[in-house]
């Protein structure tokens, strides 16, 4: 998704069309910053969309390739501060992708609720999107197994069954890690399918 969004998003913008990006520092930039990407380098990738945020520093889509080079770098707050910028003034394809993408670092953080929240308002500018769908369910059924999870484990205190509160809960725990990994991979599936 991340990918494929960079990509259309620096030629919806004009910054690489028609071959003439020549003319233009800000596009030699964002087609450096995207071949870097698309070679894993993400730290460089997101100097060179740093370079080109000079030139346009109220650029959505630049702030918005920058969040994703931050993301794949592992700076999940930086990229959240970015795709919340992005989310809140971007519209059509750009928020529903800002609005994916924060889901994805809420999801990472495994702040759920939020996840599942961004993925609903990415759905809602573009109802179309697979892997937004794919994640909100997943999403929605950890929320729901978490919450149930916290009632059992409640009752069991009550009862004062502590070390089986402890245990249901290390289990849901582990069986979360498991289902990000999950989602991790049908990503991966989706993006090869479209």
């Amino acid at each position: 998704m991340s990918f494929r969004a960079t990509c259309l998003l620096a030629l919806a913008c004009g910054y690489a069309t028609l071959g003439f990006d020549y003319l233009d520092p800000v596009a030699r930039k964002v087609k450096e910053g995207t071949a870097l990407y698309n070679q894993g380098k993400f730290a460089e990738a997101l100097a060179a969309y740093r370079e080109a945020q000079v030139d346009r520093p109220e650029a959505d889509e630049l702030r918005f390739n920058a969040g994703d080079a931050l993301y794949q770098g592992g700076s999940l707050d930086e990229a959240m501060a970015l795709f919340i910028q992005v989310s809140e003034s971007a519209v059509d394809s750009l928020a529903a992708s800002a609005y994916h993408n924060l889901g994805n670092v809420y999801f990472k953080k495994q702040e759920f609720v939020e996840a599942a929240e961004a993925y609903q308002a990415a759905l809602k500018f573009d109802p179309g999107q697979l892997d937004t769908k794919i994640n909100l369910e997943i999403t929605t059924a950890i929320v729901e197994r978490q919450r149930m999870v916290g009632q059992m484990a409640k009752d069991l205190v009550r009862t004062n069954r502590y070390k089986e509160a402890l245990s249901l809960i290390t289990n849901s725990t582990l069986q979360t890690i498991a289902d990000s990994l999950q989602k991790e991979h049908l990503a991966d599936v989706v993006e090869v399918l479209e």
